[in-house]
């Protein structure tokens, strides 16, 4: 912004910040600092990981014997989608592919957030604070949709980045008056039509799961105004199955 032309030529207003583009205030991020900051979060993810564990402090997360999976992490760098996969080569040394990219990281010291790092063959500190989600289970793929937030700072540059959940989280879809799967299944049969007037406890349709049929009934008596499944249809736990309407206004299941 302090380079913009109008504020060169001290043109300036109230609304100097406003009509400013995105790229304009955030310009473009060089390549060199998302590798560096993609692994400086790689390896502060890492640490903060096992610094949080209850048992074997001393095991990577997603540890495998079996290296040929491995355990990639998901990172969003100034809009660039950016796949790392760590392998450790020794202590605090590791093989990492960024995007397609082999390189060799190696962490030299660390003092408090900043890791005094060698990436691509350059050693630079990066200082990667954690923003937001700091319990520690966002790392792990926990409740936390969006992830974890980092503040990355470097002679580099400065970027946020956001590190994904490691395992995708569901999303329970909550519709007013929903009756839901109970488990996963597959659906039998179905009993009734929308527009169906249903009494409480009434068959609505048969759901097979672990070998055994499965009734779902009304939970009330009401009105079926809607239908998410047919038969033959494969359904999982707490998948929306039929919406019933009681009295003129839609009430939860059960």
């Amino acid at each position: 912004m302090l380079r913009h032309p109008d504020l060169v030529r001290g043109e300036l207003d109230t609304g100097f910040i406003d009509r400013l583009s995105t790229e304009e205030l955030s310009p473009p991020v060089a390549a060199p600092a998302v590798r560096a900051h993609a692994a400086a979060v790689a390896v502060a993810a890492g640490r903060r990981a096992r610094a949080a564990a209850r048992v074997q402090h001393t095991i990577p997360t997603g540890w495998r014997n079996n290296r040929s999976q491995p355990d990639p992490l998901s990172l969003t760098i100034a809009g660039h989608e950016v796949t790392v996969q760590a392998t450790p080569d020794a202590a605090d040394r590791w093989r990492m592919d960024i995007d397609g990219e082999t390189t060799t990281v190696v962490l030299h010291a660390v003092d408090g957030d900043a890791l005094d790092l060698t990436v691509d063959g350059l050693r630079t500190t990066v200082r990667a604070t954690v923003l937001d989600g700091d319990d520690i289970t966002t790392v792990l793929g926990g409740d936390d949709v969006d992830g974890v937030r980092w503040a990355v700072d470097s002679p580099l540059g400065g970027t946020t980045v956001l590190q994904h959940p490691r395992f995708p989280i569901a999303i329970v879809e909550e519709v007013p008056g929903s009756l839901t799967a109970p488990m996963p299944g597959n659906v039998l049969e179905v009993r009734v039509e929308v527009g169906a007037t249903v009494d409480r406890g009434q068959t609505l349709m048969l759901l097979e799961a672990m070998k055994m049929e499965h009734r779902i009934t009304a939970p009330h008596d009401g009105t079926v105004t809607g239908l998410r499944v047919s038969a033959g249809d494969q359904v999982e736990t707490g998948a929306v199955l039929a919406v019933i309407d009681q009295d003129g206004t839609e009430q939860d299941g059960q």
